[in-house]
């Protein structure tokens, strides 16, 4: 899974042979495009849905597929980036789960299972935001 800011620009720059090289260890291959993955849907912070088609890419190589993920959401999670960084932000300043779970409009136990895995990667998420 190869993760983009802007996906339809990514989609485009493969399309016209642009080298993105394969993300697969000792590969050397380039990626191309290849097709759409699977229709999913996000749920938006404040309530509401939005659906998106991701594309595919497939190494000329090795022949691997990868899909290409917008940043606005989580790989295999339903609830958008922002969604998800509004609940640890309120949960930072003082809320309890069940408050966050009302103001961003998701069940209490995920909010509950978003903040204990902030929680138990807090290193990495520090260190990531400071390089970023």
């Amino acid at each position: 899974m190869i993760i983009v800011r802007d996906p339809a620009t990514t989609a485009k720059q493969l399309a016209d042979g642009h080298h993105f090289g394969c993300p697969w260890d000792g590969c050397v291959g380039s990626l191309g495009p290849w097709g759409s993955a699977r229709t999913r849907p996000v749920r938006l912070l404040g309530g509401g849905t939005d659906s998106y088609t991701p594309k595919r890419a497939i190494c000329r190589a090795c022949r691997r597929t990868q899909v290409v993920f917008p940043a606005v959401a989580f790989p295999r999670r339903a609830d958008s980036v922002a969604t998800v960084f509004k609940a640890i932000a309120l949960a930072a300043d003082g809320a309890g789960h069940r408050t966050v779970a009302a103001r961003v409009g998701v069940p209490e136990t995920t909010v509950r299972g978003w903040l204990r895995r902030a929680r138990a990667n807090a290193e990495t998420i520090r260190r990531n935001a400071t390089v970023a």
